[in-house]
């Protein structure tokens, strides 16, 4: 149970001849205000069971959050005795608290912590920091069961005076910037498929703090809502959510092209980085399915005169998608009425299709045969 109680530390002082309890002004549980509390979530990028030089006393988890690294501080017990507190680098968090400025400097003071659907109490709601039973204690702590003011054993050591921390910070602690967390898309792109079928690659995202992999972090991958997208074979759907290994490395399932024709970018986010990266996917028409005259027909020519416009032809795949790429063969008639390409001089001239799936012939002249041209 977390009570109201400050404890008490020995800090032996030599020539001491009495003893003293004092309190720190600068440390009061006064400092610690619940109507000014604020909940923070983030990934835990640090666990630090003793406090680095600067910092408040006590243990952190060294948080990355949207807005910022964050310095969370749990106090002496946050981490010590039965049920404490248990999170992992790469574990998301969510932490109710204060926010305190000590030294010019902003500090976190946690008041509960949520890890895994696990909540735990680090401070009451005055501030105090709660002390949980050990399987053992000291003897000089088991033999504290006099008086709260003045424990019976404290009589026997005239040298030792207690301070009693009300708040457990100290007046020299700093706030401790953790590198910033990044996300990089390691895998899978730029790569392209056909409408409906299946990407090669899977896409693989990698999250790093400085040069360390971050392992449980959760990566979300999502294609367009609209147009050119595709869907993710363990959902069903344009977004996935999946776990950083202990590489630090997130790997998508096999993601299916929908039916739209076109730039097909994907995105990576993960929890506590600010900013995401792109997989340059490509959605492509499938294969050669039907052509159409789209323009230059029924027009006419005096003999050995050009017609006025080139003849376009248009190629699209079995869902109606334009073909690009495809080549397209006109041909005029062998004998009679017909004419030549300025291309090459002959009745017949292979062109290439556009990213409008048309092919467009070169100018088309008449010979000196007088009729009608089918082809």
């Amino acid at each position: 149970m977390c009570t109201g109680n400050p404890s008490l530390y020995l800090i032996p002082k030599a020539g001491s001849g009495a003893n003293h309890i004092r309190r720190d002004s600068a440390v009061e549980p006064a400092r610690y205000n619940p109507s000014e509390e604020v909940t923070i979530t983030g990934v835990v990028s640090s666990v630090l069971t003793h406090a680095a030089p600067g910092m408040v006393v006590g243990s952190h988890l060294l948080l990355v959050t949207p807005a910022g690294p964050v310095d969370a501080s749990l106090g002496r017990f946050g981490l010590r005795g039965n049920g404490a507190l248990s999170a992992a680098a790469g574990r998301q968090v969510e932490a109710i608290g204060v926010i305190r400025t000590i030294k010019d400097k902003p500090v976190f003071l946690a008041r509960t912590v949520k890890v895994g659907g696990e909540v735990y109490t680090i401070r009451n709601e005055h501030g105090f920091s709660c002390r949980r039973r050990r399987a053992s204690a000291p003897a000089w702590r088991q033999a504290r069961k006099g008086s709260h003011d003045e424990p019976q054993n404290i009589r026997q050591h005239p040298r030792f005076i207690f301070l009693a921390l009300a708040f457990l910070t100290s007046c020299n602690s700093t706030s401790f910037h953790p590198p910033a967390e990044t996300i990089a898309a390691t895998s899978g792109s730029p790569q392209s498929t056909a409408v409906y079928t299946a990407f090669t690659t899977q896409l693989t995202a990698t999250v790093t703090m400085g040069s360390t992999p971050v392992s449980g972090a959760f990566v979300t991958f999502a294609a367009p809502a609209t147009g050119a997208s595709g869907t993710f074979a363990t959902t069903s759907l344009n977004t996935e959510t999946d776990i950083t290994n202990s590489s630090g490395v997130a790997i998508s399932s096999v993601f299916t092209a929908n039916g739209t024709v076109g730039a097909d970018n994907v995105t990576a986010s993960a929890a506590g980085v600010i900013g995401s990266v792109a997989f340059n996917l490509t959605n492509t028409a499938g294969l050669p399915a039907a052509i159409a005259a789209t323009s230059g027909s029924l027009q006419d020519a005096d003999t050995n005169g050009a017609f006025g416009d080139p003849l376009v032809a248009t190629v699209v795949d079995q869902y109606g998608n334009p073909v690009s790429g495809a080549t397209v063969t006109f041909a005029a008639p062998a004998s009679g009425a017909s004419g030549v390409f300025a291309s090459n001089t002959s009745n017949t001239e292979m062109d290439t299709t556009d990213t409008n799936g048309q092919a467009t012939s070169s100018a088309f002249t008449a010979n000196a045969t007088v009729g009608a041209m089918r082809w």
